[in-house]
């Protein structure tokens, strides 16, 4: 169809694609943009004010963000830079482990029918998250928003899309 570029907005579908469109001549060239660093390239950013009345309910106070970077995008660190890219300046800290080193959310041990390992996982980054004096937690895979809001308590999840179009997900009515 002569595609050369397609903005995707998951890790795990950025690193499917990857994988499957590398090994043919006919796609290995197409460019797999990734949705945060694409926004922020064009001037969007979260505002700080929409993140502090979604998770703390009064736009006028500061939150401070824990980035968590999904397990996909590790090799790469597209959505990372992304992620950080359009989160307000100063709004935001790294937990102990991320990029290259980032704990996984949990989502790939709970796939795998291992609800231990996968509680474990979250709660890690959940305490991470508190360690770094943060208020919530945010990323850019749908799945670890899932996950971090699901099976831990230390720190609420959000999707960064939900701060950027000021609408909050119920995480606890998702199916």
């Amino acid at each position: 169809a002569g595609v050369r570029r397609i903005v995707c907005a998951c890790p795990n579908c950025v690193k499917a694609m990857r994988e499957a469109f590398a090994p043919d001549a006919r796609t290995s060239g197409i460019e797999l943009a990734v949705l945060p660093q694409v926004l922020a390239d064009v001037g969007y950013r979260v505002d700080a004010g929409v993140a502090a009345r979604l998770l703390a309910g009064d736009e006028g106070r500061g939150v401070l963000l824990c980035v968590h970077d999904s397990c996909p995008d590790r090799d790469y660190g597209q959505f990372a830079d992304g992620l950080r890219a359009i989160l307000p300046e100063g709004a935001w800290v790294e937990p102990a482990h991320c990029r290259r080193k980032s704990v996984c959310c949990g989502s790939l041990p709970r796939a795998a029918g291992n609800a231990k390992a996968a509680d474990k996982c979250a709660d890690i980054c959940g305490r991470e998250a508190v360690e770094a004096s943060a208020d919530a937690i945010v990323t850019t895979c749908m799945s670890c928003a899932f996950q971090l809001n699901m099976a831990q308590a230390h720190a609420p999840a959000v999707h960064f899309l939900e701060l950027l179009y000021d609408w909050r997900i119920d995480w606890s009515s998702v199916g």
